[in-house]
Protein backbone atom coordinates (compact mmCIF):
# COMPACT_ATOMS: atom_id res chain seq x y z
CA UNK A 1 0.00 0.00 0.00
CA UNK A 2 2.96 2.30 0.54
CA UNK A 3 3.76 2.07 -3.17
CA UNK A 4 0.14 2.90 -3.98
CA UNK A 5 0.30 6.02 -1.82
CA UNK A 6 3.59 7.01 -3.47
CA UNK A 7 2.03 6.51 -6.91
CA UNK A 8 -1.04 8.53 -5.98
CA UNK A 9 1.04 11.41 -4.63
CA UNK A 10 3.20 11.47 -7.75
CA UNK A 11 0.05 11.20 -9.84
CA UNK A 12 -1.37 14.19 -7.95
CA UNK A 13 1.62 16.25 -9.12
CA UNK A 14 0.97 15.25 -12.74
CA UNK A 15 -2.76 15.88 -12.29
CA UNK A 16 -2.14 19.39 -10.93
CA UNK A 17 0.02 20.29 -13.93
CA UNK A 18 -2.52 18.70 -16.28
CA UNK A 19 -5.28 20.82 -14.72
CA UNK A 20 -3.26 23.95 -15.53
CA UNK A 21 -2.68 22.71 -19.08
CA UNK A 22 -6.37 22.03 -19.47
CA UNK A 23 -7.37 25.58 -18.50
CA UNK A 24 -5.72 27.04 -21.59
CA UNK A 25 -6.67 24.11 -23.81
CA UNK A 26 -10.36 24.13 -22.85
CA UNK A 27 -10.72 27.90 -23.17
CA UNK A 28 -8.46 28.68 -26.13
CA UNK A 29 -7.76 25.43 -27.98
CA UNK A 30 -4.03 26.03 -27.43
CA UNK A 31 -1.86 23.41 -25.77
CA UNK A 32 0.62 25.44 -23.74
CA UNK A 33 3.80 23.37 -23.50
CA UNK A 34 5.35 26.18 -21.43
CA UNK A 35 2.80 25.69 -18.63
CA UNK A 36 5.01 23.47 -16.43
CA UNK A 37 7.68 26.17 -16.67
CA UNK A 38 5.25 28.57 -14.94
CA UNK A 39 5.20 26.07 -12.08
CA UNK A 40 9.01 26.10 -12.13
CA UNK A 41 9.05 29.90 -11.89
CA UNK A 42 6.60 29.73 -8.97
CA UNK A 43 8.75 27.15 -7.21
CA UNK A 44 11.90 29.28 -7.45
CA UNK A 45 9.99 32.42 -6.48
CA UNK A 46 8.57 30.59 -3.47
CA UNK A 47 12.04 29.45 -2.45
CA UNK A 48 13.31 33.02 -2.69
CA UNK A 49 10.41 34.49 -0.70
CA UNK A 50 10.65 31.84 2.01
CA UNK A 51 14.41 31.57 2.47
CA UNK A 52 15.64 35.08 1.76
CA UNK A 53 12.75 37.19 2.98
CA UNK A 54 11.07 34.87 5.51
CA UNK A 55 7.59 35.46 4.08
CA UNK A 56 4.78 33.35 5.66
CA UNK A 57 3.42 30.49 3.54
CA UNK A 58 0.03 32.07 2.64
CA UNK A 59 1.76 35.22 1.37
CA UNK A 60 4.34 33.08 -0.45
CA UNK A 61 1.60 31.27 -2.34
CA UNK A 62 -0.18 34.55 -3.08
CA UNK A 63 3.01 36.14 -4.34
CA UNK A 64 3.78 33.12 -6.53
CA UNK A 65 0.25 33.22 -7.94
CA UNK A 66 0.71 36.89 -8.89
CA UNK A 67 4.08 36.16 -10.50
CA UNK A 68 2.66 33.18 -12.38
CA UNK A 69 -0.29 35.24 -13.61
CA UNK A 70 2.06 37.95 -14.87
CA UNK A 71 4.17 35.37 -16.70
CA UNK A 72 1.02 33.97 -18.29
CA UNK A 73 -0.02 37.44 -19.40
CA UNK A 74 3.40 38.11 -20.92
CA UNK A 75 3.34 34.78 -22.78
CA UNK A 76 -0.10 35.44 -24.23
CA UNK A 77 0.95 38.90 -25.37
CA UNK A 78 4.31 37.91 -26.85
CA UNK A 79 3.92 34.30 -27.98
CA UNK A 80 0.21 34.20 -28.89
CA UNK A 81 -1.27 37.64 -29.55
CA UNK A 82 1.55 38.75 -31.90
CA UNK A 83 0.69 35.90 -34.28
CA UNK A 84 -2.64 37.53 -35.07
CA UNK A 85 -4.82 34.51 -34.46
CA UNK A 86 -2.54 32.03 -36.22
CA UNK A 87 -2.55 28.51 -34.81
CA UNK A 88 -0.80 25.21 -35.50
CA UNK A 89 2.96 24.82 -35.72
CA UNK A 90 3.64 28.56 -35.49
CA UNK A 91 2.12 28.80 -32.02
CA UNK A 92 3.97 25.65 -30.97
CA UNK A 93 7.30 27.21 -31.95
CA UNK A 94 6.68 30.47 -30.07
CA UNK A 95 5.43 28.64 -26.98
CA UNK A 96 8.47 26.37 -26.85
CA UNK A 97 10.67 29.42 -27.41
CA UNK A 98 9.03 31.13 -24.44
CA UNK A 99 9.65 28.02 -22.31
CA UNK A 100 13.33 28.06 -23.28
CA UNK A 101 13.57 31.73 -22.31
CA UNK A 102 12.03 31.00 -18.90
CA UNK A 103 14.44 28.15 -18.25
CA UNK A 104 17.37 30.30 -19.33
CA UNK A 105 16.25 33.04 -16.95
CA UNK A 106 16.09 30.53 -14.08
CA UNK A 107 19.60 29.27 -14.84
CA UNK A 108 21.02 32.80 -14.92
CA UNK A 109 19.22 33.84 -11.72
CA UNK A 110 19.62 30.66 -9.63
CA UNK A 111 22.17 28.50 -11.51
CA UNK A 112 21.62 24.77 -12.06
CA UNK A 113 21.84 23.83 -8.38
CA UNK A 114 18.85 22.05 -6.81
CA UNK A 115 16.87 23.77 -4.07
CA UNK A 116 14.31 22.71 -1.50
CA UNK A 117 11.11 24.44 -0.42
CA UNK A 118 10.51 23.81 3.27
CA UNK A 119 6.91 22.71 3.68
CA UNK A 120 5.99 19.98 6.17
CA UNK A 121 9.55 18.65 5.86
CA UNK A 122 9.69 17.69 9.52
CA UNK A 123 6.29 15.95 9.51
CA UNK A 124 6.39 12.24 10.26
CA UNK A 125 4.99 9.61 7.91
CA UNK A 126 1.51 8.37 8.77
CA UNK A 127 0.13 4.83 8.85
CA UNK A 128 -2.95 4.90 6.63
CA UNK A 129 -4.89 1.98 5.14
CA UNK A 130 -2.00 -0.39 5.58
CA UNK A 131 0.69 1.84 4.11
CA UNK A 132 3.01 4.71 5.01
CA UNK A 133 2.28 8.14 3.57
CA UNK A 134 3.78 11.59 4.14
CA UNK A 135 1.48 14.51 5.02
CA UNK A 136 2.68 16.46 1.95
CA UNK A 137 1.41 13.58 -0.21
CA UNK A 138 -2.04 13.84 1.33
CA UNK A 139 -2.00 17.61 0.82
CA UNK A 140 -1.19 17.23 -2.88
CA UNK A 141 -3.86 14.56 -3.39
CA UNK A 142 -6.51 16.65 -1.60
CA UNK A 143 -5.43 19.77 -3.50
CA UNK A 144 -5.75 17.99 -6.85
CA UNK A 145 -9.30 16.89 -6.09
CA UNK A 146 -10.28 20.30 -4.69
CA UNK A 147 -8.98 22.17 -7.74
CA UNK A 148 -10.70 19.71 -10.07
CA UNK A 149 -14.06 20.37 -8.41
CA UNK A 150 -13.48 24.14 -8.49
CA UNK A 151 -12.52 24.15 -12.17
CA UNK A 152 -15.51 22.00 -13.13
CA UNK A 153 -17.77 24.53 -11.43
CA UNK A 154 -16.02 27.48 -13.09
CA UNK A 155 -16.29 25.84 -16.51
CA UNK A 156 -20.08 25.96 -16.14
CA UNK A 157 -20.08 29.70 -15.51
CA UNK A 158 -20.49 32.37 -18.18
CA UNK A 159 -16.72 32.73 -18.51
CA UNK A 160 -16.23 28.98 -18.88
CA UNK A 161 -18.96 28.66 -21.49
CA UNK A 162 -17.47 31.61 -23.39
CA UNK A 163 -14.11 29.84 -23.43
CA UNK A 164 -15.66 26.64 -24.75
CA UNK A 165 -17.43 28.59 -27.49
CA UNK A 166 -14.22 30.39 -28.45
CA UNK A 167 -12.41 27.06 -28.64
CA UNK A 168 -14.98 25.44 -30.89
CA UNK A 169 -15.33 28.35 -33.34
CA UNK A 170 -13.78 31.73 -32.56
CA UNK A 171 -15.52 33.50 -35.48
CA UNK A 172 -18.98 32.38 -34.41
CA UNK A 173 -18.11 33.25 -30.81
CA UNK A 174 -17.25 36.80 -31.88
CA UNK A 175 -20.57 37.07 -33.72
CA UNK A 176 -22.28 36.10 -30.48
CA UNK A 177 -20.57 39.00 -28.72
CA UNK A 178 -17.78 37.06 -26.99
CA UNK A 179 -14.49 38.89 -26.65
CA UNK A 180 -12.23 36.01 -27.71
CA UNK A 181 -9.01 37.94 -27.03
CA UNK A 182 -10.11 38.74 -23.49
CA UNK A 183 -11.07 35.11 -22.86
CA UNK A 184 -7.67 33.96 -24.17
CA UNK A 185 -5.79 36.44 -21.99
CA UNK A 186 -7.85 35.48 -18.95
CA UNK A 187 -7.19 31.78 -19.51
CA UNK A 188 -3.43 32.29 -19.70
CA UNK A 189 -3.44 34.50 -16.60
CA UNK A 190 -5.59 32.05 -14.63
CA UNK A 191 -3.51 29.02 -15.65
CA UNK A 192 -0.29 30.92 -14.90
CA UNK A 193 -1.52 32.04 -11.48
CA UNK A 194 -2.59 28.51 -10.55
CA UNK A 195 0.70 27.00 -11.74
CA UNK A 196 2.69 29.64 -9.89
CA UNK A 197 0.80 29.06 -6.65
CA UNK A 198 1.22 25.28 -6.66
CA UNK A 199 4.88 25.54 -7.70
CA UNK A 200 6.28 25.72 -4.15
CA UNK A 201 4.11 22.81 -2.98
CA UNK A 202 5.14 20.61 -5.89
CA UNK A 203 8.74 21.74 -5.38
CA UNK A 204 8.62 20.56 -1.78
CA UNK A 205 7.69 17.10 -3.11
CA UNK A 206 9.97 16.63 -6.13
CA UNK A 207 12.62 19.28 -5.48
CA UNK A 208 13.28 22.58 -7.22
CA UNK A 209 15.62 22.50 -10.19
CA UNK A 210 15.91 24.35 -13.49
CA UNK A 211 14.84 21.28 -15.48
CA UNK A 212 11.63 20.57 -13.57
CA UNK A 213 9.52 22.20 -16.29
CA UNK A 214 10.95 19.89 -18.95
CA UNK A 215 10.63 16.89 -16.66
CA UNK A 216 6.96 17.58 -15.94
CA UNK A 217 5.73 18.50 -19.41
CA UNK A 218 5.95 14.97 -20.85
CA UNK A 219 4.32 13.27 -17.87
CA UNK A 220 1.65 15.96 -17.48
CA UNK A 221 0.84 15.66 -21.19
CA UNK A 222 0.56 11.90 -20.75
CA UNK A 223 -1.85 12.44 -17.85
CA UNK A 224 -3.98 14.84 -19.87
CA UNK A 225 -3.95 12.62 -22.96
CA UNK A 226 -4.87 9.48 -21.06
CA UNK A 227 -7.55 11.14 -18.94
CA UNK A 228 -9.06 13.14 -21.78
CA UNK A 229 -8.41 16.43 -23.52
CA UNK A 230 -10.82 19.07 -22.25
CA UNK A 231 -11.89 17.11 -19.14
CA UNK A 232 -10.88 18.27 -15.68
CA UNK A 233 -12.05 14.98 -14.18
CA UNK A 234 -9.91 13.27 -16.82
CA UNK A 235 -6.88 15.20 -15.58
CA UNK A 236 -7.25 13.59 -12.16
CA UNK A 237 -7.87 10.14 -13.63
CA UNK A 238 -4.96 10.42 -16.06
CA UNK A 239 -2.64 11.82 -13.41
CA UNK A 240 -3.27 8.97 -11.00
CA UNK A 241 -2.98 6.34 -13.74
CA UNK A 242 0.32 7.87 -14.87
CA UNK A 243 1.73 8.07 -11.35
CA UNK A 244 0.69 4.56 -10.38
CA UNK A 245 1.98 3.10 -13.65
CA UNK A 246 5.31 4.86 -13.25
CA UNK A 247 5.79 3.67 -9.66
CA UNK A 248 4.65 0.11 -10.44
CA UNK A 249 6.98 -0.26 -13.40
CA UNK A 250 9.85 1.26 -11.42
CA UNK A 251 9.26 -1.24 -8.63
CA UNK A 252 9.13 -4.17 -11.07
CA UNK A 253 11.74 -3.22 -13.68
CA UNK A 254 13.99 -0.57 -12.12
CA UNK A 255 14.60 2.93 -13.43
CA UNK A 256 15.32 2.16 -17.08
CA UNK A 257 11.94 1.03 -18.47
CA UNK A 258 9.16 3.07 -16.77
CA UNK A 259 9.23 5.99 -19.23
CA UNK A 260 9.27 3.65 -22.23
CA UNK A 261 6.35 1.65 -20.85
CA UNK A 262 4.44 4.82 -20.02
CA UNK A 263 4.90 6.24 -23.51
CA UNK A 264 3.85 2.91 -25.03
CA UNK A 265 0.72 2.97 -22.87
CA UNK A 266 0.06 6.55 -23.98
CA UNK A 267 0.45 5.56 -27.64
CA UNK A 268 -2.00 2.68 -27.29
CA UNK A 269 -4.50 4.94 -25.50
CA UNK A 270 -4.34 7.58 -28.23
CA UNK A 271 -4.70 4.96 -30.95
CA UNK A 272 -7.78 3.44 -29.33
CA UNK A 273 -9.31 6.71 -28.12
CA UNK A 274 -7.61 9.86 -29.51
CA UNK A 275 -9.42 12.20 -27.11
CA UNK A 276 -8.57 10.16 -24.02
CA UNK A 277 -10.80 8.21 -21.66
CA UNK A 278 -13.06 11.12 -20.68
CA UNK A 279 -12.19 13.58 -23.46
CA UNK A 280 -14.89 15.49 -25.31
CA UNK A 281 -15.19 14.41 -28.93
CA UNK A 282 -15.97 17.94 -30.03
CA UNK A 283 -12.53 19.17 -29.00
CA UNK A 284 -9.54 18.80 -31.29
CA UNK A 285 -6.96 16.24 -30.22
CA UNK A 286 -3.29 17.16 -30.21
Amino acid sequence: MTIVWAGLSLGAVYALVALCLNITYSNTGIFNFAQPHFLMVGAFAGYELQNRWGVPLPLVLLGCAIIGGLVGYVEERLAIRTLGGSRGHTVLVTIIGFAVVLEGFIIVAWSTDPYTFKFMESAQALDLLGGRVLPIDLVLIALAFSLMILLVMIQRTKWGLAGSAATMDSDVARLRGINVERVTTGAFIAAGALAGAIGPLVGSKIGIVHSMGNNLVVLAFAALAVGGFGSYVGCILGGFITGLLQLATTYLFGNDLPLIILLAFLLVTLLLRPTGVLGARSLRSV
